[in-house]
Order: C-alpha cells, then structure tokens, then sequence
C-alpha cells in the first residue's frame, strides 16, 4: 500500500498499520523511501511525532516543508501546546499570513490554560475568534468555555455558550463542569436538565460535573436521579463518573451508599475513588473506617498520596487526637516520601489549638517552610477564642487582617472573646472598624429539597407562597417543645431589645424556616429523616430546638452546615457497657441514653453505628456489648438485676435529676457559645422588622454607653479605611468559635478544601 497520495488532495490519514508502528521514525524512513512524498505525510509524521513525544523531530519535520499550510502549522502548535512556544509559532503563522481555523484555536485555548500569565493572550485570542466567527464553533467554542472556566470566570463562560447556535455534548459538557468548578452549582444543574430536554447525548464528564454539584449542593434526590440516569447510559461503571457517584452520596451524608458504588466499582477505582471514600468518612469524624480503608488501598497495591493523608488528618483532626495527627505527619514524610502540603500543616496546627497548647501551635505555625495563609491564622484564632485566650485572639486577628482586610470572620471571633471577658469598650471598636471597612457579615440561609426542587429559606423571610402556613406550624412547634423543656439559648441574642423580640428572632432563623416547611409540604414520610443544608455554621438555639422537636416529631433530623453533619435523633436507645466493679470484675451494665444525641463523641457514636446500622430512629435488637470511657457517657439512667426496689430507688432518683437538669443537658456537637456579638439570622430578623415599623437600627448591648465613655479612644485596628466593594464565595465567609473549655472549636478555612474542591472531574 502506497503511503503517498495526490499532492493537491486534503490530508489524509496514514494506514492503520503503519499508525500502529511504535517508533514514528520507522514510518518516516519509509515515505522518504517513495518517490512521492507530498505534504499530507508530512503533516501527519508531525503528529505522530509530538504523539511520541519527539517534539524536536517534528519541528525539524516541519522546517523541512516547502510551503506549510494551516494543517502544518496546527499540528505543530498541538504538538508544544504545553509551551509557550505554541504562542510564539501562533505569531509567526499570522505574519506570513495564515489565518486560524477553529482546531488551531482550540489547541491555543488548552495552551493558555496549562500556561502561567496567559490571560490577557486568551482575551486576545478570543477578540480574533469573534472577528473570524471561529467563537460560536462547537469545536473552538468549547475550548472557549474550558479556558473561562479554568481563570474563574464562570459569567464569561455561560456568554460564550449563550452566543453559540450549536451546542453539542461536547459544549454542554465544558460549561457543566465549569460552573460547577466555579460553585454556581444551581446553574449547572440547570444546564444538565437543558441538556436531558433538548435530547443532547451526555458524556462521563456531563455526568460527573452534574454530580460535583449535587454534592456541593448536598442534594440527595438530585444526586439519586443522576445515579439513575447514569444506570440507564452506562456511565456508572466509568471510574470518573463512579468516583464522582462516591464523592456525592458522601457529601450528602450517606456513606453507606457512597461505600456501595464503591463496592460495585472496586475493580476500576483508582487513587482518586478510594480517597473520595475517605474523605466521605472523614467528614463524618469515622477514624476507624478511614484508618482500615487506608490500610486497604496500601494492600492492593494503591500508593497512598496527598488527598489520601489529608483524609487521614482531618479525621484525626476532628476527633482531636493531636498524637496521631503527629504520628501521620510524620509517616507521610519518612515511610512514603511525601512532602507534606500547607493543608496538612493546618491539620497539625488545629489539633494543637483544640488540645489548648496554643503557644506550640504558633510556634509551627510560624516555623513551618510555607508563609501561613488566612485558614492557618483564622485556625488559631479560633482556638484562642476556645480557650477565651482574648490577648492571643487578638495578636491572630491582626496577623489574618493584614492578609484580608475584609475578613469578617477576624472580627466575629475577636469580637466573641472580648465579650465572652466584659471587655465591651474594645467590642464597641471592633464594631466601629467593621463600619469603617465596610465588612458585614454574610446573612444566614438554608435550603431543603422537596420533590426535586429546592427550596431556599433567608432568616425572617416572608416571600415563600406558603408563608403562613410555615410560621404557623413553626410557632406550634416551638410551643410543642417549650412543654418537653425547651429553653431558648438567649446569648445568641445581644440585642438591645425585649424578650418577646428576641424570642420572635431566635424563631424564625432559616433552619428553623426550612424544617417547617418540610413538615408543611409532607416533604419526610414516616421512616425518612429529614435533611436541611445551611451555608453558615447553625447558631445554638437551633440546635438545641431540633434536639427537642426531633422528640416531638419523632424524626430524625440531619442538618449539613458550613463545617460538618449534625443528626439529632427522636429514640432513646439502651446499650450495654462493660464496666470495672469495686473489686475490678468486669460486668456488663444496661444503660438507657436519655436525651436526644448529636455528633459530638466518635468512640460513642462508632458504638451506635453498630447497634443501628441502617437506621439510628429503629430500635435493634440483640444490643451488642461495647467498651465506653466515662468521659463519652451521656447522663443515663442504671439498671441492676441484683435488686428491683433498689432498682427502682434508683430510677426515681436519676427521673429527678434528669428532670432539674434537662434544659442544661448538651450531649451535642456544637456547645453553647461563650459569648456573640449577634448571629446573621438575629440581625436578619431584627432589621426586616425595624424596617417594617420604622425603628431606628438597634445597637448592641452597653454599646452607646461605652462609646460615649470613651469617645477619643484609638480603635483596635486602627488603620486607614479603604472604600472597596467586597465579593465574595457564601461558603468561605462567618467563622465563629464559641464554647466551654474542652469543647470543639468552630474552624472554617477560606481556602478551599482539597478533598472536597478538586480542579476538575477527572480527579474529583
């Protein structure tokens, strides 16, 4: 078979055969050998050399053409598009001159992407698509999406395919993951939904982008309709859509099911599937899981990497056991080799600050080989508050705002610990800087999905079509658990307003708005809990409300908010704990748990997840025997089979005590707070009602009087304001730290979280 062709003829591809020869050079001696040898072949030994990885053999391949055309030149700009010598041969072919088709723009596109500072050459290129009508190509045109969405310009992506008259799966596919990328999730599943209307094919990335924001989005129906979808394409059995499958039921909270696509797909998961499972567990605070999911990948041959220790640390992180963050950190360098991340210092740092060793957590913090970024400090600053170090706090507010002036996390927390010590005058400046700035603090919302729409909720908000209904049924839960002994945490309230005020705003946070309306719309069937998502951390009212109508409701409430999971469960179970007696037999012991639990203890909740595997709200039965430290042991009431009237004395008596200290009683993940300036939701509520009745704003408690005491005092971050408008991300913004000592800090990082905020779908 002749390898040459007609020398006016298009370039064609050369034989299967020879395409399959290892060595391109073996094929380029041959066409040398015939005495036709036109400039098709030439253009496709460029390609296979650059395939080959033969970059300088196909540069010389191409000076050695008499008269390159557009071809020729394409296939040498494919060939370096990962070098800037792709930009610099773009040049060169506009000056002989050659102009553009939409493959030479589209492989300029992948070029800027994978190169630094290419922005303003990627605006530029896309000035000269237009003028060439090459921007609306669904070639070029999604190459187009793919290089706004890699810069975080989502808004400039959804232009491009709003301008294109064609849009394939291809082009559907690019602006999916995009936005998604870009956290414009609601965007992007309505894109996906388009895309299913208009009867356009999907691909494994459409799937996997639609499942990235289901996950952000925690949207369990969504992601199990998309899981459907998948089914019926194929698609599930694809390791990037799978991982994705793994990654999204995990962040919905149902790692039972995220560990059953990962059962199905064991075979074909790679790194990125096994640490989408870990970090499902991680989030969940499962050491034991992540620890024996680990062990595995390293027996089949997985080569543990970064993501997979950071899963690792942040559970251990979240359990606050500050030894074996260190003993990881340390394997992670010795035994793998792996030099540990910036993500994986924060780890350290934040288990040294939750265990109060505040001094060696700066120490690190300030030795470590990476200049500290934002989360390091909002981290320490958080823990300083914890621990109600208010000095300290305040040395780490100044070092986050010299990062982020804007940070209005730096000032809550500072704000918090002042407070929490009477220091109202430095409160009252912090207050006054904040003004200054022009920092406020992002409002308070939640959303629950109801029938495949999702319905989003803003503190006080009246605009939903079923207002009435959702406040009426809301002030009749709230009566319901007053009588179960409900006690409404009022320093989440520092307004200077009266108790039924206060009491209104506690009411109608966005939380509490959304689980009405769940109840309202017969949203939750029997047997089905009920799942609201908030983009701030839940205020301690709410929390301790849902604990007590998860009784009066008898469900099962799982609230997802900016930081972890939180279950309130409506069953008192009874478990059976070996315990050491005065002569230090071991016996077993019947307990009944008698309030309403939360994820706080791993050790306890490890033991639960065994007693009810599938569903916590069904009692199981035979009760398996489980070691607890006294420390995890909720107030629970003893029963002994050596005396039924002792027995009984005893009953009496723990009746009575649980009955003096219900409202007191916290078995709960998020303790009360030390002390707030004011929640989002509070401010929320307040201002939409003074702005009804024409009030004046009201100010913070001793607020005015403080300041009128001391009018010429210097501000504590006293510096000169700069009018900015500020934008941005709802989930990197309100980090609030409030708590007994001992308790569990509150830590939100701006930064994004690697196992959780991967660069695209391929590595999820």
């Amino acid at each position: 078979m002749s390898l040459l062709g007609d020398p006016t003829s298009a370039a064609r591809p050369l034989p299967q055969q020879s395409i399959g020869i290892a060595d391109p050079r073996i094929l380029h001696a041959r066409a040398l050998k015939s005495p036709r040898f036109d400039r098709s072949v030439f253009n496709n030994l460029i390609t296979l050399y650059s395939k080959s990885n033969l970059l300088d053999s196909s540069f010389r391949l191409f000076n050695q053409i008499p008269s390159p055309n557009i071809v020729s030149w394409t296939s040498l700009i494919s060939a370096h598009s990962n070098s800037p010598l792709s930009l610099t041969l773009f040049i060169s072919m506009l000056r002989h001159p050659i102009l553009p088709n939409q493959r030479t723009i589209a492989s300029l596109f992948k070029a800027c992407v994978s190169l630094p500072r290419s922005l303003f050459f990627g605006f530029s290129l896309h000035a000269l698509s237009f003028k060439l009508s090459l921007n609306i190509q669904p070639f070029s045109g999604s190459a187009l999406l793919n290089f706004y969405s890699k810069y975080r310009l989502p808004m400039d992506a959804m232009k491009v395919f709003d301008e294109m008259p064609e849009r394939d799966e291809v082009c559907y596919g690019a602006v999916i993951v995009g936005l998604a990328q870009n956290s414009k999730m609601i965007e992007s599943l309505s894109l996906f939904a388009e895309m299913r209307s208009c009867n356009v094919g999907s691909t494994m990335y459409s799937v996997s982008g639609a499942l990235r924001a289901v996950a952000d989005l925690a949207a369990l129906e969504q992601c199990r309709m998309i899981h459907g979808h998948a089914v019926v394409t194929g698609f599930d059995k694809n390791v990037i859509v799978g991982s994705a499958l793994v990654d999204g039921y995990g962040k919905s909270g149902l790692v039972l099911d995220a560990r059953k696509v990962f059962d199905e797909n064991v075979d074909v998961m790679n790194i990125v599937g096994w640490n989408a499972l870990m970090a499902s567990y991680a989030q969940q605070g499962d050491a034991n899981s992540v620890i024996e999911l680990f062990q595995t990948m390293a027996d089949r041959g997985f080569v543990p990497d970064e993501y997979s220790f950071l899963a690792a640390l942040s559970v251990f992180y979240n359990a606050g056991l500050v030894g074996e963050v260190e003993m990881w950190l340390k394997r992670m360098k010795v035994e793998y080799g792996i030099e540990p991340w910036l993500e994986h210092y924060t780890c350290l740092i934040g288990a040294f600050g939750r265990a109060g060793r505040l001094e060696d957590a700066e120490r690190i913090a300030t030795t470590m080989p990476f200049n500290p970024d934002a989360a390091v400090w909002r981290s320490l600053l958080s823990s300083c508050a914890h621990h109600g170090e208010a000095d300290m706090a305040l040395r780490m507010a100044r070092r986050l705002l010299e990062l982020d002036p804007h940070d209005d996390s730096a000032y809550s927390i500072a704000a918090n610990v002042l407070s929490a010590t009477g220091r109202w005058a430095e409160v009252a400046d912090m207050r006054k800087s904040m003004k200054d700035w022009r920092v406020k603090k992002e409002g308070g919302k939640s959303w629950i999905e109801v029938k495949g729409k999702v319905h989003v909720f803003m503190a006080g908000e009246r605009k939903h079509q079923r207002t009435e209904e959702i406040y009426s049924k809301l002030a009749e839960l709230m009566e319901a658990i007053e009588k179960l002994g409900y006690k409404p945490v009022w320093n989440e309230m520092l307004h200077e307003v009266g108790e039924g005020e206060k009491k209104e705003a506690l009411w109608y946070h966005s939380e509490k708005l959304a689980l009405a309306y769940v109840i309202v719309s017969g949203a939750a069937p029997e047997g089905k809990p009920i799942r609201i998502v908030k983009n701030l951390r839940i205020c301690k009212d709410c929390h301790e409300a849902f604990k007590y109508i998860s009784i009066a409701i008898k469900k099962v409430i799982i609230v997802r908010d900016v930081n972890r999971y939180h279950k309130f469960f409506s069953v008192f179970p009874r478990v059976k704990v070996k315990e050491q007696d005065q002569d230090d037999q071991q016996v077993i012991k019947d307990y009944k748990i008698n309030y309403v639990l939360s994820l706080k203890d791993v050790p306890l909740l490890s033991m639960l997840d065994s007693c009810f595997p599938v569903k916590r709200h069904e009692d199981v039965s035979p009760m398996p025997t489980a070691r607890i430290p006294k420390s995890y042991v909720p107030e629970v009431e003893k029963y002994s089979d050596s005396s039924s009237e002792g027995s009984e004395k005893s009953k009496t008596k723990a009746e009575a005590e649980e009955k003096e200290a219900r409202p007191n009683i916290r078995v709960s993940s998020t303790p009360r707070p030390r002390a707030v300036i004011s929640s989002p939701d509070n401010d929320a509520v307040i201002g939409y009602k003074n702005k009804i009745e024409g009030r004046q704003p009201t100010a913070l408690k001793n607020h005015n009087t403080v300041q009128n005491q001391h009018k010429t005092r210097t501000p504590i971050f006293a510096r000169s304001p700069v009018r900015t408008n500020k934008s941005k991300d709802d989930d990197e913004r309100n980090v609030e730290s409030k708590g007994k000592k001992g308790s569990r800090p509150t830590v939100s990082t701006r930064r994004k979280h690697p196992l959780t905020e991967r660069p695209s779908w391929q590595d999820p």
